[in-house]
C-alpha cells in the first residue's frame, strides 16, 4: 500500500483473455478490452482463422499468445521495442509452450517485421498525450512511460500502425488498435475513415477495426 505496488506486480502474475501471464517491473500489466474481441474470435469482422498474425507494441506478448491460443494454426509474431517487454515476452511464450508458433522480435513499430503479409495486426500502442502521461497517478509509474507516451496529442504511433498496415495486411486482412478514451481525437484526426468501434460486454471502450481495403485506400492517399 506505501509503494502503491499494483497486485499484479505483487503477484508477479495476471489474468488476460482467460489465460494466467507473467507480470514484471517496467513492463505494461496485461489489460485491453482486445480480451474480449479475441476470445470472440475477433468475429464479425474477421471472416476467416488467421493464419499470419502480428502483435505490435505487444509488451509482455499477452494479446499475441492468447491470439496463438485461440487460433491453433495461426502463426504470431510479437513486436516491441523495450527490452524488459520482450524479455518477459519471451518467458510468457514460454510459459504456454508456444515457442514454435510465436516468435518475439525488437521492432520500432514495424521497422523490423520484414515485408511479409498478415492476416491480423493487432496493437494496444501508447496513446496518452504526453502531459497527461507525466501526470499519471502512482500506481501507473510503476509501468514504463514508453507505454503510455503517444506524443503531443497522443497520435504519434496510432499515425504509424494506420500508415504502414496497407503493405502489411493481406487481402482480407483486418487491422485492430486500441486508442482508449481518445476515440474522438482519432475520428477528428481521420474523418474520412470508416472505423468500426466495438461494443464491450466486459466493459471498456476505443478499439478501432478496419478492413485491409480501407487501409489501402488511406494508404495510397498517403502516398
Amino acid at each position: 500500500i506505501n509503494e502503491r505496488l499494483p497486485v499484479p506486480l505483487l503477484l508477479g502474475r495476471a489474468q488476460f483473455a482467460g489465460l494466467e501471464f507473467l507480470t514484471a517491473p517496467n513492463v505494461m500489466i496485461p489489460r485491453s478490452p482486445i480480451a474480449e474481441l479475441v476470445r470472440n474470435s475477433f468475429a464479425p469482422w474477421l471472416t476467416h482463422a488467421p493464419k499470419r498474425v502480428l502483435d505490435v507494441c505487444c509488451g509482455g506478448g499477452c494479446i499475441g499468445i492468447a491470439i496463438a491460443d485461440q487460433f491453433e494454426a495461426a502463426e504470431v509474431l510479437v513486436a516491441d521495442i523495450d527490452k524488459d517487454a520482450l524479455t518477459l515476452a519471451r518467458q510468457n511464450v514460454a510459459l504456454h509452450s508456444q515457442t514454435d508458433r510465436v516468435r518475439v522480435v525488437r521492432s520500432d513499430v514495424y521497422e523490423s517485421v520484414g515485408d511479409e503479409r498478415f492476416d491480423l495486426i493487432v496493437s494496444n500502442p501508447p496513446y496518452v498525450p504526453s502531459a497527461e502521461s507525466a501526470a499519471r497517478p502512482a500506481e501507473f509509474q510503476h509501468e514504463p512511460a514508453l507505454a503510455y507516451d503517444g506524443g503531443p496529442n497522443g497520435l504519434k504511433f496510432v499515425r504509424r500502425l494506420l500508415e504502414g498496415a496497407g503493405t502489411l495486411l493481406s487481402d482480407k486482412g483486418l487491422l485492430v488498435i486500441e486508442v482508449g478514451q481518445w476515440r474522438e481525437q482519432v475520428e477528428q484526426e481521420w474523418p474520412l475513415l470508416p472505423f468500426v468501434w466495438p461494443v464491450f460486454e466486459n466493459g471498456g471502450e476505443g478499439v478501432l477495426v478496419l478492413e485491409a481495403a480501407v487501409v489501402a485506400e488511406h494508404t495510397a492517399h498517403q502516398q
